[in-house]
Formats: structure tokens, C-alpha cells, sequence
């Protein structure tokens, strides 16, 4: 795709032809197209350069948690540290069902095991969302339960 540059004042332009085009403005006011991000993926991919992905603890490993936990799976920027559920054999299956591995779980039972094996790399599995809450290296908290109560 040959970039085409606009004029906007400096601020974000999006091409009427194709909105999977974003512009990004140059020091002289011009706008280089960056093809297939939007300013939030660019404002991730700004975040994960120095912070590392955002960590999302899920609460539900039911069907919109099995789902959330596949697709997140798929993004970048973002990453699922902690599945709470209350019903074990879901949270495993869920995993099963994104293609984690078995060696890529750590079943925990507390904030500063969860914490742990989020610092490893491991998808924590817990029964307790509270205890999810609780864990600082948890940036986001998703409520996939069904039961937002």
C-alpha cells in the first residue's frame, strides 16, 4: 500500500476508502499511514514497550470466559495472568480449549501465589476472584461470570 499523506492539523486522520488505515502526524504536519492499527492498539503497543501487556484477571471460565481467555490469547498488548472460577474442571478446560498448554498453569490458592506465577509467565488458576482482586501485577479485572453481583 503506497502511504498517502493528509493534512489534518495535527491530530489522528482516518481514510474515508478504508477505515483500517490510521495517519499519524509527522514533525512537518504531514501524515504517514500506518495500515491496520488503530490508536488504541498503538496506545497498547506503547504501554507493553515499557510496562510490559496489560494483565487481565478473569473471573468466569464459563462460555464468554473460555472465549475471552482464546481470543486475548490472540492480541497483542494484553494477556490473561489469573482465571478464577469456582468450578475447576472449567478453568481447564477453558485453557484446553485456547491451546495452553498443562505446563503453562499454576493452580494457586492466594493473592502472592497468583502474583508469582503471573511474574513467571504462568496463567494463574484460582477459586478465589477475591484473592484476584488482590494481586498489584493485575491491571484489569473481567467479569465473565454470568453473575455481575
Amino acid at each position: 500500500m503506497a502511504a498517502r499523506h493528509f493534512s489534518n492539523h495535527g491530530r489522528l486522520a482516518r481514510a474515508q476508502d478504508d477505515v483500517n488505515e490510521t495517519r499519524v502526524p509527522n514533525a512537518n504536519g504531514r501524515f504517514h499511514v500506518i495500515a491496520d492499527v488503530t490508536p488504541l492498539l498503538a496506545e497498547l503497543d506503547h504501554w507493553s514497550e515499557r510496562h510490559g501487556p496489560v494483565t487481565i484477571g478473569l473471573a468466569g471460565a464459563g462460555q464468554m470466559g473460555t472465549d475471552i481467555l482464546a481470543q486475548v490469547g490472540l492480541m497483542r498488548g494484553l494477556r490473561i495472568g489469573a482465571v478464577a472460577d469456582v468450578r475447576p474442571d472449567c478453568a481447564w478446560e477453558a485453557a484446553r480449549i485456547a491451546g495452553l498448554p498443562a505446563e503453562q498453569i499454576a493452580k494457586t490458592s492466594s493473592a502472592a501465589q497468583i502474583g508469582r506465577a503471573i511474574e513467571t509467565g504462568k496463567l494463574a488458576f484460582t477459586e478465589d476472584a477475591k484473592s484476584m482482586a488482590e494481586v498489584p501485577n493485575i491491571h484489569v479485572l473481567v467479569d465473565a461470570t454470568g453473575h455481575p453481583s
